[in-house]
């Protein structure tokens, strides 16, 4: 999957080996590239070849990690569902021969049992929730094979046969799937999910190089959830002293777009946003970079609900990302709300410009082959959630917006306390919901979804507020040191001239450089 997403043509409807003699050779080789990276001279600090090493040394650190011997192949089904899912998705929007196409996904279902075998061969002590989980996501897989196969139909009229066989195979592995997850169901029983402070500080350390310890990270969610809402008040009294927050947030999600014209008003607020970058001259544009943006196709609504964003292959094709926005029902009017007037603008700076998609597009402009690889989400997330910040400084929103704005730092707040929380085992999953609830206003469904991703990711919900205050501290310290050479364009260009790195790389490259 990670070969496909990055562009590596070989991979094209290749099934990973998740084999334990294959997972052997791997850890093996990882072990020998550490020992064969301890006997290099480590280069002078803030050079590029100890800033290659020291990426080197995490991505190591990492592989032992997720593929040891207590690793996440061994007890979480979602590794094994999210390469059928994603596997099948990059097929779909990173192919673009419709002919090769169809060759590399009648590939990969028909070889999808070797996904299965893994699985069987591998899980054991699986925790109780994410069998849960996975049992949803395996549903909606299905769903989504039918949808994959109506699509591949109406395109490959043909070969309606290859594919409806093919489609047939792989629902019978994903059936057999469900069963094997009612098999484990029943020997997880109480297994927890917890990595536990150690393996949470290692995280922290080696995919994120951060020295901050859980309490540390605790009382800063603590803190900025307290200034978050008094933010939030300030801004909901300035507009009207009557209502809450949460009151004049309902009230603006009523200004939304009829379902037929939500694609159009997305497009024309990329545009917007866009130019409005560049006559501040805010940051500097990859040349060649483009934006599509596009309703969700209807072979991937199960697996994009509300909008997603694909940054372009790093090793191939054009410098091109893509919007996806799911446009719900006519009748939908909650999912409508969701996309009103106010979030879109947010949403639309957090996924297109100045967030994620510019920071991809130069990111894949990188002459590095680790800064093109490595993807800290303290970077990507903290640099997204810094974005929005950064427009409401530049001028960008109205009262609403920014309420809306400080509404989703406030949700990424509560993260950081959840986050620390549910790993370290201080927090239940239902105390994380009802934070979610009562803090954020997120309907407990939603909620119960947010926490159920933060269990699978420890570590990354955090990274958004962390990331973005990272930014922000070194902004200011580089204000200080360039003084009258300091300029925001030139800020974003230096940061952004290393990719999604961990950010603590990043400050001592530009302090190194004397820049």
């Amino acid at each position: 999957m990670w070969a496909l997403a990055s562009g590596w043509p070989a991979s094209l409807g290749r099934v990973p080996d998740f084999s334990e003699p294959r997972v052997l050779r791997h850890r093996n080789a990882l072990k020998g590239f550490r020992h064969r990276i301890a006997s290099l001279a480590p280069g002078t600090k803030g050079s590029k070849d100890w800033l290659e090493i020291q990426l080197l040394k995490s991505e190591i650190a990492l592989g032992l990690y997720h593929w040891g011997s207590e690793g996440d192949y061994r007890k979480n089904p979602l590794l094994y569902l999210n390469h059928w899912v994603y596997g099948l998705w990059y097929l779909m929007i990173r192919v673009p021969n419709a002919a090769e196409r169809l060759r590399a996904t009648l590939r990969f279902l028909s070889s999808s049992e070797a996904l299965q075998y893994a699985a069987l061969q591998n899980l054991a002590g699986i925790p109780t929730l994410w069998i849960k989980i996975a049992e949803k996501e395996a549903v909606a897989f299905r769903q989504f094979l039918k949808e994959v196969k109506r699509e591949l139909m109406k395109q490959h009229p043909r070969q309606r046969s290859d594919i409806a066989a093919a489609v047939k195979r792989a629902d019978r592995v994903m059936l057999d799937f469900q069963g094997l997850l009612k098999r484990k169901s029943r020997e997880s029983r109480g297994v927890e999910f917890a990595v536990g402070k150690s393996r949470f500080h290692f995280l922290l350390k080696h995919y994120h190089r951060s020295n901050q310890g859980v309490e540390q990270l605790s009382r800063f969610g603590q803190e900025k959830i307290q200034e978050t809402e008094a933010l939030l008040q300030e801004i909901a009294e300035s507009i009207d002293k009557t209502k809450s927050w949460k009151t004049q947030l309902g009230e603006g999600k009523k200004q939304h777009a009829k379902a037929n014209q939500l694609i159009q008003i997305y497009q024309d607020e990329v545009r917007r946003v866009k130019g409005f970058l560049k006559r501040k001259k805010l940051i500097t544009f990859p040349k060649g970079e483009s934006l599509r943006v596009m309703a969700t196709p209807e072979f991937s609504r199960e697996t994009v609900p509300f909008a997603a964003y694909t940054s372009p292959a790093m090793f191939s094709g054009k410098n091109r990302g893509i919007f996806f926005v799911t446009v719900p029902g006519a009748k939908d009017k909650s999912a409508l709300e969701e996309h009103n007037a106010y979030s879109l603008k947010v949403t639309t700076v957090h996924e297109a410009y100045p967030g994620h998609h510019l920071q991809f597009a130069r990111q894949k402009q990188l002459k590095s082959l680790m800064g093109r690889n490595f993807h800290c989400a303290s970077f990507y997330e903290g640099w997204a959630l810094y974005c929005e910040e950064l427009m409401h400084e530049q001028g960008y929103y109205d009262s609403l917006t920014r309420l809306n704005q400080l509404r989703d730092r406030l949700w990424r707040s509560c993260r950081v306390v959840i986050d620390v929380g549910l790993h370290t085992g201080e927090m239940t999953e239902n105390e994380a919901v009802q934070l979610l609830v009562r803090k954020v206003g997120m309907d407990p469904a939603g909620a119960r979804g947010e926490v159920n991703w933060y269990t699978l990711q420890p570590t990354v919900p955090q990274a958004y507020l962390t990331g973005m205050e990272h930014i922000l501290q070194l902004r200011s310290k580089l204000e200080r040191r360039w003084g009258r050479g300091f300029t925001l364009t030139r800020f974003h260009d230096r940061l952004l001239d290393y990719g999604a790195i961990p950010l603590s790389l990043v400050t001592e490259m530009l302090y190194s450089s004397g820049l």
